[in-house]
Parts: structure tokens; C-alpha cells; sequence
């Protein structure tokens, strides 16, 4: 189940298309800011409540992917300058996962990195946060209006 969790996460990453193409520059002016973050694209829709408290970072995080089963879980992390490393809790299928995620706060936007995912002791991990990259990535949650 778990490589099926990892499968369609970089489906949702590397397939998704039509998007407008991330600026590489960054704002760490103020950092990710609590509230509620979305991408919507075709019947694909990811959504985040954000929630900080100093550098600590929770909140509820569903991937609604086309085709895909619907993940649900919760976040808990870190906020460093304008990057959230945090862990993913979450169910799909009935079956509970755990998955680092990794967001960049770019132009007002919460933008997931893109890299290697290794398993050790049923989480998935980066395999290397040095190699996560933010450019490429399609997926940018935007403010909920």
C-alpha cells in the first residue's frame, strides 16, 4: 500500500500539467502563514490547513486526486525560513501511512517538493533533502479564497 501512496504522489507531482510554471525566486519575507492552501486542477485537488505557532507547523492536509484513492491526514513539522519539512499522516484504503512532505513558500504559495522517496520502519522518508527540488513542481497550493 505504501508504494501505491508513493506511486500516486509522484503521479500527482510529475503528471500534472497545465499549470502556471513556478518563479524559482522565494519570499521569506514572513514565511508560510497559517489559513487554508488549495490546488485545483482538472478533477485533482489538494487541500492544507495550515496552522503555525513560532517554527512549529500542524494542520489537515487531503490529496482528492483524479482516478486515485483519496488520502487524509495531518501534518506535523517544522517551519525553517520559508520551507516546511513535516510528516504526513494519513489513510488510504483503510490502510494508515506516514510520508515526509516537503512545502517552499514561493510567491504567496505553499510549493511541494519533488524528490527520491526511501521506506524505512513503515515512513516514508526523502531519501535525500539536499536533492528535493521546488522548480519542477506543478503542484502549488494557493491561498483558499
Amino acid at each position: 500500500m505504501k508504494s501505491r501512496s508513493l506511486f500516486v504522489a509522484a503521479i500527482l507531482l510529475a503528471g500534472c500539467s497545465g499549470g502556471k510554471k513556478q518563479s524559482s525566486e522565494t519570499s521569506s519575507e514572513g514565511g508560510p502563514q497559517p489559513g487554508c492552501y488549495a490546488f485545483h486542477e482538472g478533477g485533482s485537488s489538494i487541500e492544507l490547513h495550515l496552522e503555525v505557532a513560532g517554527n512549529a507547523v500542524s494542520g489537515n492536509l487531503v490529496y482528492s486526486l483524479e482516478e486515485k484513492d483519496k488520502n487524509t491526514g495531518t501534518i506535523q513539522g517544522t517551519v525553517k525560513g520559508n520551507t516546511v519539512d513535516a510528516y504526513y499522516t494519513f489513510t488510504s484504503e483503510g490502510v494508515n501511512s506516514v510520508r515526509e512532505v516537503i512545502f517552499q513558500w514561493v510567491d504567496n504559495s505553499l510549493v511541494e517538493g519533488i524528490g527520491e522517496h526511501i521506506e524505512r520502519n513503515d515512513t516514508s522518508f526523502y531519501a535525500d533533502k539536499k536533492k528535493v527540488t521546488f522548480t519542477d513542481s506543478k503542484v502549488a497550493l494557493k491561498k483558499c479564497e
